[in-house]
């Protein structure tokens, strides 16, 4: 069960059993009770009892609200944490996939182009080998930042999986996903990494076709990847 879900279960259980003893208040004489109960003490102890439980009350009921929003806060921390990729921040590749089934939905009713970017630095091994993970560690996050100051907010940045990052980019169609790979690849080329100097990377472009599942529209923008890889790097190739 989730957090968020537990603590609404908490609530509604107190909930209920307020409900429970105030029917049983209704049906019993309290005071008389009370009353009888309280002739065993002196005054002074009754003027002390009577705001020590007040207090203990106003207590509890602030350490319960105090807990739920702070419960529900690190529940939203690690819902945020679940869908991003720890290195470089951007999502990862489980909510992309998510993503792209709620976008192909809205595709499919509003009939608005859905299209998809998958970049790939180029001779990212090279870097590795050369100048250790660590560097290597260094120029993914500086490249993630590069797409996400580039692409638009209602675009879906992802870490792909290595090297490879993926784009989902709602109502956009395939002349407008070109200009966007071919702003990113201005920037990329502008950009000089600390340590590595300039890097270039490749793009595989395409539009989402009726009915095309997620696994074929990635199999395309693979296939317009490794064309503009083989074509020369530095590149994108759309379809």
């Amino acid at each position: 069960m989730s957090y968020s879900k537990t603590i609404k279960l908490e609530i509604m259980l107190i909930i209920v059993f307020n409900a429970v003893m105030l029917f049983i208040f209704m049906q019993v004489d309290m005071s008389e009770k009370i009353f009888d109960y309280v002739k065993h003490f002196e005054s002074f102890e009754i003027d002390e009892i009577i705001p020590l439980s007040f207090t203990v009350a106003l207590s509890l009921s602030f350490f319960i609200v105090r807990r739920y929003y702070e419960t529900k806060k690190l529940y939203f921390k690690s819902e945020e944490l679940a869908i991003r990729d720890p290195l470089t921040e951007l999502y990862n590749r489980r909510y992309a996939e998510n993503m792209f089934h709620f976008e192909n939905e809205r595709f499919k009713r509003g009939k608005k182009q859905l299209s998809i970017l998958i970049i790939d630095i180029d001779n990212f091994k090279i870097i590795n080998d050369s100048y250790g993970h660590n560097i290597g560690d260094a120029v993914l996050l500086r490249f993630s930042k590069i797409i996400q100051s580039t692409v638009r907010k209602i675009d879906t940045a992802s870490r792909w999986g290595g090297e490879e990052f993926l784009i989902i980019c709602p109502e956009t169609n395939l002349k407008e996903a070109n200009m966007t790979a071919k702003r990113l690849l201005m920037t990329i080329n502008k950009e000089v990494f600390r340590e590595v100097g300039h890097i270039t990377a490749s793009i595989g472009v395409v539009s989402l076709s009726a009915d095309e599942s997620f696994k074929d529209v990635v199999s395309r923008a693979d296939k317009c990847l490794y064309e503009a890889k083989n074509s020369g790097k530095n590149r994108y190739v759309s379809a």
